[in-house]
Formats: C-alpha cells, structure tokens, sequence
C-alpha cells in the first residue's frame, strides 16, 4: 500500500470517527469523546493493542476513548525481525500511546539472516563452489570452508565446479546428489561439496556363473570386463544366476574375503583395481509336506499341492510360501515340523526339511428345545437337558437324540432337523436346531357295575372292578371293549360314553370317567343254515351261519327267519320248535334256536 492511499484511508477513517463524536456529542452531552489510533505496518508481522481494538498484520485503525494509555505490541512473523517504531512511538521496546487526541504509529519489519556454511572436501587450488543466483556478497568459496548470510526464506542455488582433473563425487548436509544444489535458507544451513581424484581403471573377473554390476554405472558383466571410475569410491553388486550362490569377493579392491554380495571398493590411489567375484553352485534339498485331517496345502509358486502328503526339491536357499486351506467343516490347526502356528508358512530351504499340516473338524452347535416336561439326551454325550440346551459335536460326525417323558408325560414328537417320533439322528455338518415336544397325559377311569371285564385298545385298561389308563391327550382314540361274566350280559354304557353297544371311543383330550353295566343274563345261541338268516328285529341284529347273544334273564327276544332269493324257510328248531312265523323265546335259562331253510 503506498503512503498516498494510506493517508487517505487515514483521513477517511478520521472524518468518519469525527463525524461519529459529534453526532453522538450532539445527542447527549455526557458521551465520551472518542479519537483514532492509527497504526501502519512495514514488513511482515503483527501490531496488537492493550486495551483490545488493534490486531493487523497491514495498516488499520481503531477509536479509543480519549484519554485512553493504549499499549502496542510488535510480534515479527517467522524470518523476520522488529525494526522498530515511528509516529507516536519510537525505539524498538514497548509502545504506550496516550490518546488525548488522534493518533498514528508505525511498526517497521526487517528480514532475518541465517548463515550458509559450505565445506570442501578433496579441496585443491581450483576446485571451488560457486552461488548461481548472483547474491549480492556471492557464494564464491575457492578455499576447503566459507559461510555467507542469506535473507531468512530465500533460496540459494549452488554449482560445483572442479578443477581439470578432479570430479564432482557429490553433495552432503542440506543438499544430495551430483546436480545443482538448491537450499531454502528457512534456518541456518551447511553443506559439502565432495571432489575426488581422475578415473582409475577397475578390472572384475567372474569365476562361476553370475554377473556384477557397478554404480556409479560401467562394470555389468559375466567372465571378465574393466572400465574407468573417479577414485572417490565404487560400489560392486554380484548376482548369482539360478541355481548358483555368491561365494565371495578376491582382489586388490578392498573387498578381498567378504561374502557380502555388494562390495564396495575403496579407491584412494591411482593405482589400477583388480576385483574377483567367485560363484559356486547351489545343492538342491527336498521339502516334504504332510496332511493330517481334511485339507489341502499348497505353495505360492505352485510347486506343492496335495491333501495327503507330498514333497519337492529346491535350490539352497530358495523361500518357500506355504499356505494351508481346511475342507468343508474343518479347521485348520496349525504347523508343526518347520513351521509353527496357524498363519502362513514361510521358509528357505537350505536344508531338508519337513513340514505337517494339521486339520481338526469343526465342532458345529446342536441346539435343544424341550416344551413340557422330559428329557433329551444324546449319544455321544453332549447334551443332556429339560429346558434348552446346547452340546457341540465334530462337524465329520452325527448326534443321536433320545427323548425320555417325566412321569404322567408323553413324548408328541421332534421339531427342527428331526421329524420322527423315536430317537433322532442328526448330522453335525453344519448347526443344527432340534425341538422336542411332551404333553401331561389324561387320565381314562373306568367303573364297573355287575360282573363283566372291561378291556382297552391300546392295551393298558383290563378290569374287572375299576381302573384306569394314562394316555397322551393327542394320541389315538381309545377303544374300550365290555366282557360280560358267565350269567351277565352288557347292559350299557354310561359317563364318557352313552351306549347299549359292546364298544366304547370316549376320546383323548381331557380326562374321561367311563361306566359299564353288566346285568344277571342268559346266551342265546343261534343257528342259520344255509339259504337265509335271522334277525332280531328289535335289537337290529342279524345272524348268517352261527352266533352267541346274550340278554337279560327273564326278557323275552323274537326272532324272525328271513331266506334267501330263491330259497323257503323251512321251519324252526330248538327252542323255537313247531313255530311257523316270527320265534319269540323268553331268556329264563340259556336257549338253542335253529332255522332251517331249502331252495325248491
């Protein structure tokens, strides 16, 4: 900003501040008086006051009350240095400014110098460092050191130059390489500048098979090549090729014994190098593989793959990557041999060697759910529970459930990966979930009245007094039979079933109480012969061939004969003798009755 526009900006922001008193003046004749301090800044840095008004790192201006002692502190940015201040203020120390009227001051900033020191080794008369940016002092150096300040931030840029008969090997300190050295003086900064001696002649043989190379570039070969190097120094890489080793280094180079595959020879003399490298051949070892379990092992290269086991031969030396990859429901376990753990197997082989993978199964989770009150268990063990449960088992391998009811419990059955209703077998290959469900029985009680046996289908129900059946509310109908004694007959049912039939189905899905009657009585045996049958009309029984009835004593039974198409009742027998229409016969005692029939 140049100082024209500063006073303007200076007088704009003063008449503005005027402007600004009188109005508040004219508005109320208690308000302070308020007047400009205006600060300029040449440089880089800051000016901040104390009271708070002023913080700029350019020109700027701030009202303070008048009368106000305002404090003013100069902070340089990085690289640069307090000058000190003028206006208002003056020295280069603390400045208060007592505001009585308008004021203005000026903090003024200098750049900061850091020091370039240059050293040179190898120095001769005529080898010299030179500065190509033209400084105003320069960075000529024609001596082994020098320094020179430098504006803080700039950049100095240097070119070695050495004399006839030397070389350039090099910069150090602050710069690197064999260019153009270019530092930024954000500090104090040092550098060297390296020369050496003319190039010396480097001659490498090669014994075996392999090849060196040189750098700086200019040795790259097998049997035998030479080339000329600067004496400051020469680093030599042997290479073997396939199947051989890098034996050693021989010569006059410095490198003589050393079977470090690089070399470095040191030239410090003019005196021509001689250097040999020596290769031998690699011996040849065999890897073999083992494979416990389910997996597979293989390498990187693809040399070894197999699920078993295997081996294959490598050169001394040679490293082998070795990953090991679990079958389905297996995981691997680790090495053992020349590996351990359960990561990658990485080895050189120079040596026989050996090396196993192992592989477990996977032990898979079998999850129970038990409702109602039971037991399930499992062969081989692993579980054993009444509620939920979870056993684990090798993923190769099955699980063999059983379910055991409490007492006055039935097994209803298995959920999940089991659907039968006897024991469960479950294959382990992955998780399993199995549900196995029981239910409180029902209570089935039967009373009788008279003499007669009461039997039941399912068998568990056969009483001749009174008994009872526990039985699943879900499971089957139960079928109960009447057997009246010798003299009774059946009478009826009653209770959970109302019938005069010999059989009962009371049904299974609450508790069930169930009677039978049986009444003083006499068998009635009759006999169709062929060519019709016999009915009792008011039972609605009907006897074709041969049949046993029973009724009570003393009730009176007809009977009637009923023939066949084409065939005539031919008459009665037995009890019924000499009757020609319907029979009736009174059951006082055990009676006979016959029908006889005949086709015209």
């Amino acid at each position: 900003m140049t100082v024209a526009r500063t006073a303007r900006l200076f007088l704009v922001c003063l008449v503005a501040l005027l402007a600004s008193a009188a109005s508040l003046a004219g508005r109320t004749a208690s308000a302070a008086v308020v007047v400009p301090l205006n600060v300029g800044l040449s440089g880089s840095g800051i000016v901040a006051s104390n009271p708070a008004g002023i913080n700029c790192s350019s020109t700027c201006v701030a009202g303070f009350v008048q009368g106000t002692q305002v404090s003013l502190t100069a902070v340089p940015a990085p690289g640069w240095n307090f000058a000190g201040w003028g206006g208002a203020c003056s020295g280069s120390g603390a400045c208060s400014v007592t505001m009585s009227a308008a004021q203005s001051a000026t903090a003024s900033f200098s750049p900061a110098t850091v020091s370039l020191s240059l050293s040179l080794s190898g120095w001769v008369p005529g080898t010299y460092v030179i500065n190509t940016l033209g400084l105003p002092n320069g960075v000529y150096c024609p001596s082994p050191s020098c320094a020179v300040n430098v504006a803080y931030g700039s950049s100095v840029s240097l070119t070695a130059s050495p004399l006839q008969g030397w070389a350039f090997a090099g910069w150090g300190g602050a710069c690197a390489g064999f260019g153009i050295c270019t530092v930024t003086m954000n500090g104090a900064q040092s550098v060297t500048a390296t020369f050496t001696r003319s190039s010396v002649p480097v001659s490498v043989a090669v014994a075996g098979n392999g090849t060196v190379a040189s750098y700086p570039p200019g040795i790259n070969c097998g049997p035998i090549c030479a080339a000329n190097f600067s004496p400051q120094g020469l680093d030599l890489t042997a290479t073997p090729a396939p199947g051989w080793r890098f034996v050693g280094w021989g010569g006059n180079g410095g490198c003589s014994g050393s079977p470090d595959p690089r070399c470095q020879v040191g030239i410090s003399t003019t005196q021509p190098q001689n250097v040999t490298a020596t290769f031998a051949p690699l011996p040849i070892w065999p890897l073999s593989v083992a494979v416990t379990g389910s997996g597979t092992v293989s390498s990187a290269d693809g040399t070894i793959n197999c699920g078993s086991a295997c081996a294959a031969n490598f050169l001394s030396g040679t490293p082998v990557n070795l990953a090991a990859s679990a079958a389905p429901g297996w995981g691997f376990a680790g090495w053992s041999g020349a590996c351990s753990g359960v990561g990658g197997c990485s080895l050189a082989v120079n040596a026989a060697q050996n090396v196993t993978a192992t592989f477990t199964p996977i032990p898979m989770p079998l999850s129970v759910d038990v409702t109602g009150n039971g037991a399930v268990t499992s062969s081989p063990a692993g579980v054993n529970c009444t509620a939920t449960c979870v056993g684990y088992f090798p993923s190769v391998s099955s699980a063999t459930l059983t379910a055991t009811p409490a007492a006055g419990w039935s097994f209803i059955g298995w959920g999940g990966a089991c659907s039968s209703m006897g024991i469960c077998t479950v294959p382990m290959s992955a998780a399993q979930n199995v549900t196995a469900g029981f239910v409180q029985n029902v209570a089935f009680n039967v009373a009788l009245n008279g003499s007669g046996r009461v039997l039941s289908s399912p068998a568990g129900i056969d009483c001749g007094a009174a008994c009872s059946l526990s039985l699943p509310p879900y499971a089957a109908g139960v079928l109960l039979a009447a057997a009246p004694a010798n003299g009774f007959v059946f009478s009826r049912w009653s209770g959970a079933c109302d019938s005069v039939a010999g059989y009962c189905s009371p049904g299974t899905y609450a508790p069930r109480n169930v009677t039978a009657s049986f009444v003083p009585g006499f068998p009635l045996v009759i006999v169709a012969n062929p060519g019709g049958v016999v009915t009792i009309p008011a039972g609605g029984n009907t006897c074709a061939g041969t049949c046993v009835l029973n009724f009570r004593s003393g009730s009176p039974v007809t009977l009637s004969a009923v023939p066949a198409a084409g065939s005539r009742f031919a008459g009665w027998g037995g009890a019924c003798y000499g009757v020609s229409g319907d029979c009736t016969v009174t059951m006082n005692a055990a009676q006979n009755v016959m029908a006889s029939f005949f086709t015209p």
